[in-house]
């Protein structure tokens, strides 16, 4: 999936928390969710994560390992 999540950066992810309550009003969608996390904490495994812009876009790969 191509995600964008909040910056872990110390000015630019409290920047995002402040004007996240824009987006969510034009368009419903935060800006700073934290999906890596919300996708631990729902039990998936074998996460690969890549960062395509600064830590805000990333490319996210869950790869589902069957069991035989």
């Amino acid at each position: 999936m191509l995600e964008h999540v909040r910056s872990q950066k110390p000015v630019l992810g409290p920047l995002m928390d402040i004007l996240n309550p824009v987006p969510v009003l034009i368009y419903g969608a935060n800006i700073n969710r934290d999906t890596v996390q919300n996708l631990k904490l729902a039990g998936f495994r074998n996460i690969d994560i890549r960062d395509l812009w600064l830590d805000i876009v990333k490319l996210i790969v869950i790869t589902n390992i069957k069991k035989k």
